[in-house]
């Protein structure tokens, strides 16, 4: 199984984990009985916005110049020495 992730290109692996979380994400679905196709698109659209909503509570890092970050670094150093 390895040597057949291997030769997998990046792309061919985003794909299969895609579809690796469409599965759990079906198995998790609370129904009992079948969804037709647009209770399935309202079921897959609802989750994306709420992982949208996640990501967009997140704070984004401030991009630093190297002068910084080393002053950053070397006084991490002073206060843990």
């Amino acid at each position: 199984m390895e040597d057949f992730l291997d030769t997998l290109s990046e792309s061919d692996i985003l794909i299969l984990y895609n579809i690796q979380h469409y599965i759990k994400e079906l198995d998790k679905l609370p129904v009992e009985e079948f969804l037709d196709d647009k209770q399935i698109i309202e079921y897959i659209t609802k989750d994306n916005e709420e992982e949208e909503i996640i990501s967009d509570s997140e704070s984004e890092l401030e991009i630093i110049n190297v002068k910084e970050a080393a002053q950053g670094l070397k006084n991490f150093i002073t206060f843990f020495t």
